[in-house]
């Protein structure tokens, strides 16, 4: 996101490009550093499969690299354009480290619901304005990055609150304050077992609560995403081709999944020929697209008409680049409320 709109306001490939490694490496460095503090009670298997208790090199190799990936940013920062307000992203840093600080401080009876669910949009409010600073920071774009930090904030609240779904029996053991065990609004600990909590949990009302907290941010990630194409002075032809050449950078930077294994050839043949097709076709196309989306799309409408204005050639890559998306994103995590706690319900016949 971060490339697409720093190409933009430029036109530059290789500002676009570096801009986008910011917020990237950082995450990237982000997740080594929370590996470590949450595998530090792990225990490692050797070639032979006998089990031994390596946690020094477990930490020490994650934050060395994490380290690293620290300098990456640095490197990127020096060789952005003179004006890159630099304070700008480090601000950033800052704050996402505190706030880890204030995680690592907490636990699960420290808070109510409520706070939870503030302290999980807290997060995502900065990992959003994370991804646009660096545009900021540059002074690129204009009053449309507020409405694309909105989007990506919202993202992240769903992405995290299904995650926490996924994650219940894992807090419960490590005390974690998370958002659908106090939701509960009881005590695992009068539970016989995990199992029962967890049983009890899903026949609640906890599910239709969380439900309703998701459509809420679906709605204001929706809401952000229209008031973007409604402020923004580029053409559709633009923000097209920008997209598509921050999906080329993603695939050639960041992925190491080729594009062939998620979207094989013979698909990408036959995406091409059907958006080539007749109207009824190409909407056949972008409404597999949508379904496959992690998150449920509610402004289809204007993308679709957006879309049929496009020569097929030019939409093809950007829709083959998104289907690839959204295969990686399936493969690592639940992006879907529902079959998190369907997952969560097989689970309680196995927990402790």
């Amino acid at each position: 996101m971060t490339g697409t709109l720093v190409y933009l306001d430029t036109g530059d490939e290789r500002t676009a490009a570096r801009a986008a490694s910011i917020p990237t490496n950082l995450f990237v460095a982000s997740c080594l550093h929370d590996d470590a503090i949450d595998g530090a009670d792990r225990d490692t298997v050797d070639a032979t499969g006998a089990r031994e208790a390596d946690r020094k090199a477990f930490r020490n190799w994650r934050v060395t690299v994490g380290d690293v990936v620290y300098t990456h940013i640095l490197d990127t920062v020096a060789a952005l354009p003179d004006g890159f307000e630099t304070g700008t992203v480090t601000d950033q840093f800052r704050t996402i480290a505190y706030g880890q600080l204030v995680e690592e401080s907490l636990s699960a009876a420290d808070c109510s619901m409520a706070e939870a669910v503030d302290r999980v949009e807290q997060r995502g409010s900065v990992w959003g304005e994370l991804a646009v600073c660096p545009a900021v920071a540059g002074g690129y774009g204009g009053r449309e990055l507020d409405h694309v930090s909105t989007v990506i904030e919202n993202v992240l609240f769903v992405l995290t609150l299904v995650d926490d779904v996924e994650d219940i029996p894992e807090d419960l053991r490590n005390g974690v304050a998370n958002v659908p065990v106090l939701a509960a609004d009881a005590d695992p600990a009068d539970y016989a077992s995990t199992a029962a909590f967890l049983d009890a949990l899903v026949e609640s009302d906890v599910p239709d609560r969380l439900a309703g907290v998701v459509e809420s941010h679906e709605a204001e990630m929706a809401a952000g995403a229209r008031r973007f194409l409604e402020a923004t002075d580029y053409e559709p032809a633009a923000v097209l081709e920008a997209l598509t050449r921050g999906l080329a950078w993603y695939r050639e930077a960041v992925c190491t999944v080729p594009v062939e294994e998620t979207v094989p050839p013979a698909r990408q043949a036959a995406i091409r020929e059907r958006l080539a097709g007749d109207e009824t076709e190409r909407e056949a196309v972008l409404a597999e697209l949508l379904a496959a989306f992690p998150l449920r799309v509610r402004a289809r409408d204007p993308l679709v008409e957006a879309a049929h204005s496009f020569p097929a050639e030019d939409l093809a890559p950007a829709v083959v680049g998104l289907f690839h998306v959204s295969a990686l994103v399936d493969e690592v995590m639940t992006t879907d409320l529902d079959a998190a706690l369907e997952g969560l319900r097989e689970r309680a016949t196995t927990a402790d």
